[in-house]
C-alpha cells in the first residue's frame, strides 16, 4: 500500500527514512516561498527568514540520506503542480494517484 506523508524533517528519523521507497521532493525558488509565505501563512518577512534558515539545504540532507530522491520544480500554480505530478505518475514514476491539499502546496 502507497503512503503519502508531508514530512518535512523525515531525514531527522534514520529508521523511518529506511521504509521509504521515494522521495518527492517538491521545491520553488526562494522568491516564490516568501510570497507564498506571506499570502498563506501572513508571516512577516524576519519570520519567514528564521524559516528559511532552518530549512537551509533541506535537499542535501535528504541526498545525504541516500534514499531516492524525485525533485519537483513548483513554480506556478497549483494547476501546473498537479500536471507535473500526473505525467509523473502516469510514467510510473510515482506509483500513486495524485491529489494535492492546499495547504501542502504552498497556495
Amino acid at each position: 500500500k502507497n503512503i503519502v506523508l508531508n514530512a518535512t524533517v523525515l531525514y531527522k528519523i534514520p529508521a523511518m527514512m529506511k521504509l521509504v521507497d521515494l522521495v518527492l521532493f517538491v521545491d520553488a525558488p526562494a522568491v516564490v516561498r516568501y510570497f507564498r509565505a506571506r499570502k498563506r501563512d501572513g508571516m512577516k518577512p524576519s519570520q519567514i527568514a528564521d524559516r528559511f534558515r532552518r530549512q537551509k539545504n533541506l535537499f542535501v540532507k535528504y541526498k545525504e540520506s541516500h534514499a531516492d530522491i524525485l525533485r519537483v520544480w513548483n513554480t506556478g500554480s497549483r494547476r501546473g503542480l498537479e500536471k507535473k505530478l500526473d505525467k509523473l505518475a502516469q510514467r510510473g514514476r510515482l506509483g500513486i494517484n495524485v491529489w494535492i491539499k492546499k495547504e501542502h502546496c504552498g497556495y
